[in-house]
């Protein structure tokens, strides 16, 4: 008898170059999916942002540990390291840790770093265009969409940027392990990762204490927020977080939306000889392929979704990638149009996990972007088809080589 293909198979390399035709079939077959791992797939976007805003979905952490611990073995400390992190955690604790580092993420506070991000986007499209010049080719992720969120938040964290390149490959293994499905190498390459990157940062936060400074990991050491101090693993762990999270949005953004434009020059032409729309088309390019395309919440009470029973404690998967595809929601959603009007995508997620970075990541796309086109020559693809990097939760590229048209 034969079997049926699954609908949607992330580790199919055909959906891992391109999930968007499987989404169209989640939603179109399945929109409301109950996993063989008993996790509720959704894929529409009007159900993926009520799940988003609705205080009874969260991150009940003794039935989500359970879920991660099936996936990469008891005694993870990657599940541990996951564990203390805001991004996984409900309210009061998520609360007070948000309310410790969102005054660095504020408007003013972004709008304050313009003047350097635009420094450094400026030396970085330099570079790129040097090499282009030199050798003919130029590799937009290695030159500008990862260095630049990378030097951003190493800097205003106060981590010493000549340790960038090895902090970074720690992040892309924890990075890795956010995956619904990771092998046992790759969890242990996290595991690994997570002490080498804690430990590292344990002995940077040590130093600060002696030698304070001007940035945001001296004021989280100094942090009060009603008379409650972090404690020295909270810190460590936020400081772990919001370094990983720091870059991979933009890293991704800045990839995948610089392919999305080569992939579709009457656009690309459009933006050029309209530098205005350039705001509008970084919202446009998070929908269409999107950073982040997976999010998990768990039920924190028996209710009703789409139409099907949810317990208490069941997990919920999110696909944002494919409820900014929705055609419910977005006419045409396959095509890419910088123009498109009210757009409210789901690429930052939503409700009280709203990410904290979101107007970080704008910026330097803006920035990252529309200079690149301004500076560059009409550029086209060196390999018709980039490499992905490995990963279902995160969408990026690992390289996007470029060449003069």
């Amino acid at each position: 008898m034969a079997v049926d293909a699954p609908i949607y198979n992330p580790l199919d390399p055909a959906t891992h170059a391109d999930p968007y035709p499987s989404y169209r079939r989640l939603r179109e077959l399945s929109p409301v999916h109950r996993s063989p791992l008993g996790i509720l797939v959704l894929s529409r976007f009007a159900d993926i942002d009520v799940v988003l805003r609705d205080p009874r979905f969260g991150h009940t952490m003794s039935d989500e540990v359970k879920l991660l611990k099936v996936m990469h073995g008891p005694g993870s400390v990657t599940v541990d390291e996951f564990s203390r992190w805001m991004l996984m955690l409900d309210p009061p604790d998520h609360t007070r840790l948000r309310g410790l580092v969102q005054k660095a993420f504020t408007p003013r506070a972004i709008e304050a770093l313009r003047p350097r991000i635009t420094e450094l986007v400026d030396r970085f499209v330099g570079s790129l265009l040097a090499h282009l010049e030199a050798d003919g080719w130029a590799d937009i992720v290695d030159e500008l969409a990862l260095p630049l969120p990378v030097t951003v938040i190493t800097g205003m964290l106060g981590l010493p940027i000549e340790d960038e390149p090895q902090t970074r490959l720690w992040a892309e293994a924890i990075a890795q392990a956010l995956d619904p499905i990771v092998s046992e190498e790759q969890a242990r390459r996290s595991d690994d990762a997570v002490e080498q990157l804690t430990g590292y940062i344990a002995s940077v936060v040590e130093e600060r204490r002696r030698h304070p400074g001007p940035d945001l990991l001296t004021k989280l050491i100094e942090a009060e927020d009603s008379g409650g101090h972090l404690s020295s693993q909270e810190l460590i762990s936020t400081v772990t977080l919001l370094f990983g999270a720091g870059h991979e949005t933009t890293r991704n953004l800045i990839g995948n939306g610089m392919l999305a434009l080569i992939k579709n020059p009457e656009v690309l032409a459009r933006l050029r000889a309209d530098p205005s729309l350039i705001r509008n088309a970084v919202e446009e390019l998070l929908r269409y392929d999107s950073p982040v395309q997976l999010v998990g919440r768990v039920a924190k009470t028996d209710m009703e979704v789409a139409g099907e029973e949810v317990a208490a404690g069941m997990a919920v998967a999110c696909i944002v990638g494919s409820g900014n595809r929705d055609p419910a929601q977005f006419p045409d959603p396959d095509t890419l149009d910088i123009t498109r009007p009210d757009l409210r995508m789901l690429s930052f997620g939503g409700g009280i996990h709203f990410c904290l970075g979101a107007m970080l990541a704008r910026m330097e796309g803006a920035l990252a972007i529309g200079t690149l086109l301004a500076r560059a020559p009409e550029l086209a693809l060196v390999d018709r088809e980039p490499q992905w990097r490995p990963h279902i939760t995160l969408r990026g590229l690992s390289k996007l080589p470029v060449r003069a048209a």
